[in-house]
């Protein structure tokens, strides 16, 4: 018996990093050059080469001049193959295995790197495959790539090196195809110490066995200076209570000084002890500063002076960096606007829809202004809902004839209305002034309405700027106060929401004190879920229900204030329909992380006969990766009754869960047995409750029916506090292995594929044969003593299969009922593993079928001996079996070679239930 191992690993700090969109300015990172570049392989075809990924092919500059440190500069240009492009990607080919690709960069020096810019793989439209890569484990060290070798078709050796952040693996975008370009994933690497970064690539787009990347950049930060954290430089909208200066200390700081002020020339020119604007706030030892309440509007300008440790006492100067803060009222969106009266063209909703603005500055043309077709004329601006009124920006008449003709409007009355009905007059009003009537006018009327509530403005207008016997305006805006929360959290229309989820929302209403916060299945009758202070509200007390959608919003509330209730907007989200309990990712052969510490088996027990790991008889307790439901790993339990009653593994939850909640009634989990096992029944226990898991289908001997779900029904059974959870086998002298996978929670049980065979199977000697198939009587252990064969050196073909007449071979299925049915193949793979196959008067799902209309099977087989296996969608790279719809009645199964090589035996069906 081989003994667990934990790992004693020295303490490594990990950091934390973000994916970036729209970055910081150029002075936080400087571009690194002269990468280079090594990898577990190279699919040198065409010129596929590590260092393609490093060299800057195909990448595009899309900044000014200056802005080449700028990370949100570039793009990549994808393939235009199925292989991507020769000489401008990297790409590792089917000779290495998937666990075992990964790629690594020498940025020549040790570098504090600040950002990574990450361009993946791309392929062309239709490719089968896209190649790019998905997940990868991101690691990073200073000496050397260690145990790791270029070209050594081995999987990438960990020792030595330093994984970044707490979560470790990084998801990253698909690449483009058909030669289009994209923008990177960049990864804020926050200035750690680097010299070699190395990618262990965990899975790639498609699930094919060849893995491939763009372009990779490296940013070094300023080693000496600080990095901006927040708020982001150029940040506008910034709310003026709380906001918080933070950043980044240089290499070698030990104090900072910091600089704060309302003017760009004030602090850039500040220093400790000349400082006539007073901004300098002093020296200190955060890396932080939480400012007063600001102005509406303001703009700040702040930097920070990086000061060394004594000795040298260094001072590294700081670029300024600016933020602003909310404005008093933003624009309404979404006016309409009626008048008495347009002349032609000159319609009233020309004064709403930004006609004739550019950058705020209007020009002269009339027909992007109304007219009026009189004097007194009326116009009239309807909001969607009511606001609190801030100001009013009217751009008057700007015709060209303004100065002697005078179309502006002079003297208005404006009201405000909550109903549309009563009016109330605003006071002060004075006459507008006039336009110059030259392009590039800008608003110069601004009306306050001092916070007034309406939902309607109206203006009478009883005199023009001249004598023009019609009146004229040219653009009207609206700011409002903000009253509403806003930015909802989970956005609305939001899926797979948690159903114990904490709703919240990115800003209050401005005058808000309270929070009235509704939620209900329906949008027309929401419940008060609760009144609170915080910005934020559990939902766990609700209970809500899986797979369910409800709506939601926020009143904000405050009684001193008229009104004392502001309605909110309708958000909405749907809970997710499932929750995972566990999905065997998480696990890893590392210290505290290992699949036996949580799922506890009989190593120390001589009366159970469980292991779990992936060849714990090698000394390898770690997840399956090769047999997997979903993800990347699975559990895997041998079991071994020949010397102990039974053999389980169990996991025990640190808090008991409740699987009453949320509406739950079934639990599903995924099972897969070995071609091995001998003997023994599976079951399941919750707490101490043994549940059978009995077999689902009838086989041919040795087809494997491979995954098989389980739905266990909850609502009969005591599951309001789950404390552990068991997978076992009994049986004496039961011998073997089981893969668990996937093991969750639904309010409604998922479907089961359960297949019935349709016995017999089909001799594949016996159908209509086309050369160059051959029947061969070479292999005694052959169904039948005889099989077909496609033979080597008859070359591939990828082509559609309907247009040649050779390589045919063809059977009559007897379909009993109309319904779904799914085929096995037993075969081997002597050279090659797929065939072309069609049902004519199949219907399948359209992503299963080729561009020629039939299905690619590939990689059916992977064995040199006879194995059973079901028919696969190659094209849409999915593990589960086509399902073909039927109908009653005689068909012709139609196969075609593709691949020489492949050997078929026999062929079985099924029916699915």
């Amino acid at each position: 018996m081989f003994k667990k191992v934990m790992c004693c690993k020295e303490v490594m700090c990990l950091v934390s990093f973000v994916l970036v969109f729209g970055l910081v300015g150029v002075a936080d990172a400087e571009l690194i050059t002269g990468v280079t570049a090594s990898a577990s392989g190279e699919y040198t075809p065409g010129g596929r080469e590590a260092f393609n990924a490093v060299n800057g092919s195909n990448l595009n500059f899309i900044g000014s001049p200056g802005e080449e440190n700028d990370p949100s500069k570039y793009t990549h240009t994808g393939g235009n193959t199925q292989f991507g492009q020769g000489g401008v990607m990297w790409l590792v080919g089917r000779n290495v295995p998937p666990d075992d690709m990964w790629f690594a960069v020498d940025l020549g020096a040790i570098y504090p790197v600040r950002f990574l810019n990450f361009f993946n793989f791309g392929v062309s439209t239709g490719a089968r495959n896209n190649r790019g890569i998905q997940q990868a484990d991101i690691y990073y060290r200073t000496d050397s790539l260690g145990n790791n070798s270029h070209d050594n078709v081995a999987p990438f050796d960990p020792a030595g090196w330093t994984l970044f952040g707490t979560a470790g693996t990084q998801t990253f975008t698909m690449g483009p195809t058909n030669g289009d370009t994209q923008g990177p994933d960049t990864i804020d690497l926050r200035g750690i110490k680097a010299r070699f970064i190395a990618f262990d690539i965990n899975s790639n787009y498609g699930g094919g066995t060849f893995a491939g990347i763009g372009e990779v950049q490296f940013f070094s930060g300023r080693a000496g200076q600080a990095s901006l954290r927040t708020p982001a430089n150029g940040a506008t909208d910034v709310l003026r209570d709380g906001v918080v200066l933070s950043w980044t200390p240089g290499d070698f700081a030990d104090k900072h000084d910091v600089y704060i002020g309302t003017g760009f020339d004030d602090v850039n020119d500040a220093t400790a002890t000349v400082d006539p604007a007073g901004v300098y706030v002093g020296l200190q030892s955060e890396t932080a500063v939480a400012l007063d309440r600001l102005e509406f509007g303001q703009t700040t300008y702040w930097r920070v002076d990086e000061v060394n440790a004594p000795p040298d006492l260094t001072v590294f100067k700081g670029d300024v960096w600016s933020f602003t803060v909310e404005p008093i009222g933003y624009p309404i969106s979404n006016v309409v606007a009626t008048a008495d009266g347009s002349f032609e063209e000159s319609v009233a909703e020309r004064t709403v829809d930004g006609s004739g603005l550019t950058d705020d500055l209007h020009g002269t043309t009339p027909g992007d202004m109304w007219m009026s077709t009189g004097i007194p004329a009326t116009i009239q601006f309807d909001f969607d809902r009511v606001h609190k009124l801030h100001e009013m920006l009217i751009w008057n008449s700007n015709q060209t004839v303004e100065s002697f003709v005078g179309f502006g409007a002079k003297d208005v009355v404006i009201e405000h209305s909550l109903d549309g009905e009563n009016w109330t007059a605003l006071d002060g009003v004075g006459p507008l002034a006039q336009a110059p009537g030259k392009v590039g006018y800008a608003a110069n009327n601004h009306i306050a309405f001092g916070g007034a509530t309406a939902q309607h403005v109206r203006l009478t207008i009883n005199s023009a700027q001249g004598f023009s016997p019609q009146v004229s305006l040219s653009e009207v805006r609206f700011l409002s106060i903000p009253t509403l929360a806003t930015g909802p959290d989970p956005e609305s229309g939001a899926t797979g929401v948690a159903p114990d989820v904490t709703l919240s929302w990115g800003r209050n209403g401005r005058e808000a004190e309270l929070h009235d916060v509704y939620v209900g299945s329906d949008p027309d009758a929401l419940a008060l879920a609760g009144s609170i202070a915080d910005s934020s509200f559990a939902t766990a007390a609700l209970d809500l229900q899986l797979g369910q959608t409800y709506s939601w919003r926020v009143d904000e509330v405050n009684n001193a204030m008229d009104p004392s209730i502001w309605t909110g907007d309708l958000w909405s989200f749907t809970t997710t329909d499932v929750l995972v309990i566990d999905d065997m990712e998480a696990y890893k052969d590392e210290e505290f992380k290992e699949i036996w510490g949580t799922w506890t088996d009989g190593f120390d027990d001589p009366a159970n006969g469980a292991l779990v790991g992936a060849n714990p008889a090698g000394g390898d307790f770690s997840p399956e990766t090769g047999i997997v439901s979903g993800g990347r790993q699975s559990l895997p339990i041998h079991f071994d009754n020949t010397g102990a009653p039974v053999s389980e593994t169990t996991r025990t939850f640190d808090q008991a869960q409740d699987w009453t909640r949320f509406g739950i009634t079934t639990l599903s989990l995924f099972v897969f047995a070995g071609d091995d096992n001998t003997g023994g029944d599976l079951y399941i226990k919750i707490n101490d409750e043994k549940i059978a898991l009995v077999d689902k289908s009838t086989y041919p001997a040795g087809l494997n029916p491979g995954w098989v779900r389980y739905n266990i029904d909850l609502t009969t059974r005591d599951v309001s506090s789950v404390s552990s959870l068991t997978m076992g086998v009994e049986g004496a002298g039961a011998q073997g292995v089981i893969y668990v996978d996937d093991i969750e929670l639904y309010a409604q049980a998922p479907d089961l594929m359960i297949l019935s065979f349709l016995a017999p199977t089909i001799e594949a000697e016996s159908g209509t044969l086309s050369a160059p198939f051959e029947i061969l009587s070479d292999r005694p252990e052959a169904s039948g003593g005889q099989y077909i064969i496609v033979p080597n050196a008859s070359g591939n073909s990828n082509g559609d299969p309907a247009a040649r007449d050779d390589g045919w071979a063809v059977y009559t299925l007897n379909i009993p009922a109309d319904g779904d049915y799914v085929i096995a193949f037993l075969g081997a793979e002597l050279d090659s593993d797929s065939f072309w196959v069609n049902i004519p008067g199949m219907i399948v799902n359209d992503d299963s079928l080729d561009n020629s209309g039939w299905l690619r099977s590939n990689a059916i087989f992977n064995s040199s001996e006879f194995v059973w296996d079901f028919v696969r969608d190659d094209v849409g790279a999915t593990t589960d079996p086509v399902v073909f719809t039927l109908t009653a009645g005689q068909h012709e199964l139609q196969i075609s070679r593709r691949e020489d090589g492949t050997a078929l035996d026999a062929i079985a069906i099924f029916s699915v239930n």
